[in-house]
């Protein structure tokens, strides 16, 4: 059965992308619909309970894949120009707006306040899967198209540390500020650290002569090297205490940057270790959303749907731009003027990595798990169908086009 309802899946995905190609949408809004058709609230084709093993295993690399691919799609020479804004907005914008959302959630929807800053941590990201083949289409400045890209590949690292940080809160039941600080650095740092030290081990090892020709030219797909890279570092990470998801995201910048300290595949292989990458990311964000569509649980999204389109609204209206005008004027090197933010602003949709997060929590029977799916799939639909359709106009009333 669930190999059926896999295919069944795949069969709605690919059905999905043809319509989202023809109506010029992110796909991610129709794998939500054809989730919601295939699953127990349309004709039950496909369902894998929010508490099972299989939904949190999909979840959990799910997300590894998402971040190991957001860092691997960021080039340094370009990051260099854009690092000083990308931290700001990906540390500090990340905590304003988790602060913001915290404080809305738990007027609002009065949530008690460890599960309001675990709602507020988990909408906190953007997302690269929705925003770069949004930007292919567009015409924008490219500096200022790679800064939002660069925000949404970090943040997503930043937000599930502090999301996983707030679970085990939840779990131990203690909450010390000071301890709690601390320990989002660790975190935070440790798998930035431990991630691009094992990347660029294994990179550099893997293609030193001695061992290249035993493993690399023996490999049928050399993206098999990458699976490796990915889950070792989240392994090594997880392990050590520190963050597994930002060590596969820091994994995915080295590993995408190979090429200024390691010998890389031919244009063959290359190409094709690309192409299998980018066909096996395509998969899981279909994979994703489908799931997270046959999860929705209607009942609960009636029943938080006037104080959740509220907090839509203040995240989309308030928390955003508020975070932008107080992070971005502090990259003073970086001259971005009020367009500048403004765009930047606007362009924060919702999506991978708040819904992988929201079904690793539901498979962990966390209290709230409910009403957060309803909130992240209030946050999918409402960022993408109003920012997101509306971005093309944006940037060109700001005047932004190169």
């Amino acid at each position: 059965m669930v190999i059926q309802g896999l295919l069944v899946a795949l069969a709605g995905g690919l059905a999905a992308q043809l319509v989202a190609r023809w109506l010029n949408l992110p796909d991610i809004l129709f794998f939500l619909v054809v989730g919601i058709l295939l699953g127990p609230q349309g004709i039950d084709a496909f369902h894998i309970a929010p508490t099972s093993g299989m939904s949190d295993f999909l979840f959990t690399i799910g997300t590894l894949a998402m971040l190991y691919e957001g860092g691997r799609s960021l080039d340094l020479t370009m990051l260099a120009k854009i690092w000083r804004g990308t931290a700001i907005l990906s540390t500090m914008g990340v905590l304003i707006t988790a602060v913001v959302m915290a404080l809305a959630i738990h007027v609002f929807l009065g949530s008690r306040w460890i599960l309001a800053w675990l709602m507020a941590a988990v909408l906190s990201s953007t997302d690269p899967a929705t925003i770069i083949p949004l930007f292919r289409q567009i015409r924008l400045k490219p500096l200022l198209a790679r800064l939002v890209e660069a925000e949404s590949a970090f943040n997503d690292a930043t937000s599930s540390a502090l999301s996983l940080l707030l679970l085990g809160v939840i779990d131990s039941g203690q909450a010390h500020f000071g301890v709690a600080t601390v320990q989002f650095f660790r975190l935070l740092l440790g798998g930035l650290l431990i991630g691009a030290l094992c990347s660029y081990a294994l990179n550099a090892l893997l293609t030193q002569r001695r061992y290249r020709h035993i493993v690399l030219d023996s490999l049928e797909h050399p993206a098999i090297i990458s699976l490796v890279i990915m889950l070792v570092s989240y392994a090594v990470a997880t392990r050590l205490g520190a963050s597994g998801f930002m060590a596969a995201f820091t994994a995915g910048i080295v590993s995408g940057n190979r090429h200024r300290y390691a010998r890389t595949l031919s244009d063959e292989r290359g190409l094709a270790h690309e192409n299998y990458l980018f066909t096996n990311a395509t998969v899981i964000r279909m994979l994703i959303f489908i799931l997270l569509g046959s999860q929705v649980d209607f009942g609960q999204v009636s029943h938080i749907l006037v104080p959740g389109l509220i907090l839509i609204a203040i995240f989309m209206f308030i928390s955003r731009p508020l975070t932008v005008m107080l992070c971005l004027p502090l990259d003073r090197r970086g001259h971005w003027t009020l367009k500048d933010m403004a765009f930047v602003s606007w362009v924060r949709e919702t999506g991978v990595m708040p819904a992988a997060l929201a079904g690793i929590f539901a498979a962990a029977k966390v209290p709230g798990a409910k009403t957060l799916s309803a909130m992240v799939f209030l946050a999918v639909l409402l960022t993408i169908l109003v920012q997101g359709a509306t971005t093309r106009w944006w940037v060109e009333r700001l005047g932004l086009n190169p």
